[in-house]
């Protein structure tokens, strides 16, 4: 059954937003959240990651993060598994994952998924309805990247809501999902950071790079919340 799309309009209006399309994509991006965490496969987990992920656990970062950011975790770490055998069990996720969305009654995938380095990185752009216009900042589609990925930090479950279940007060539409922790999360800000700062050094010719900016800004917002000092990370 289809959420009424007026809806996104009069949450819109009761955040104080100028374009109901926002809380639409927000919407759209927990249902696709709510189609992963009810996956499940034999060789990895997924867990939750990146800026998404970050104003989805309580920091309130005051934009628009539309990307959905996924890494995925091997289960089977043994040495003897082949090379082989662990490109076939991604290959095996990409097209279950393929095959999830394409099932269900909101997405489809929009074009012919990316995928490099034997399926370790995967990229997959997904329509999803849109009754609204879009603004001017947002994709006409969702952006979901995977990679494998080991963890060096604890995950966190949460529970994951809409701009409209938060807004009428009704339960989350994702019971609990895998995140990576908030100083996982700074880390991988600090040194992407210092790559494209690095980059820049090298060519100080280069336009200002947008994904610096919004790591500077994600991580100024995680030092505000007080949930990972910067000088206990360790890059």
């Amino acid at each position: 059954m289809r959420i009424d799309s007026d809806l996104f309009l009069d949450v819109a209006d009761a955040l104080g937003m100028g374009n109901p399309a926002i809380v639409e994509k927000d919407y759209y991006v927990v249902l696709l959240l709510k189609l992963l965490s009810e996956l499940s496969f034999d060789t990895h987990t997924l867990v939750f990651s990146g800026g998404t992920a970050l104003t989805k656990s309580g920091i309130k970062t005051h934009r628009m993060s539309e990307d959905v950011d996924i890494k995925i975790i091997p289960k089977d770490l043994a040495a003897n598994t082949s090379k082989t055998k662990r490109r076939k069990a991604r290959k095996a996720l990409h097209l279950q994952l393929i095959d999830a969305i394409n099932s269900d009654d909101y997405f489809s995938v929009e074009n012919t998924p990316t995928v490099f380095d034997e399926y370790r990185y995967q990229q997959i752009d997904i329509r999803y309805p849109q009754a609204h216009s879009k603004a001017p900042c947002l994709r006409p589609f969702i952006k979901l990247e995977l990679i494998e990925t080991l963890l060096f930090d604890n995950v966190q479950s949460r529970n994951i809501s809409s701009l409209v279940n938060e807004v009428t007060q009704q339960s989350p539409e994702v019971s609990l999902m895998d995140f990576s922790s908030i100083k996982s999360t700074q880390a991988e800000k600090l040194v992407s950071m210092l790559r494209r700062t690095a980059s820049f050094a090298r060519d100080n010719k280069r336009d200002d790079d947008p994904a610096l900016i919004r790591h500077i800004y994600d991580t100024y917002y995680i030092q505000q919340a007080a949930l990972a000092n910067v000088q206990d990370v360790h890059l």
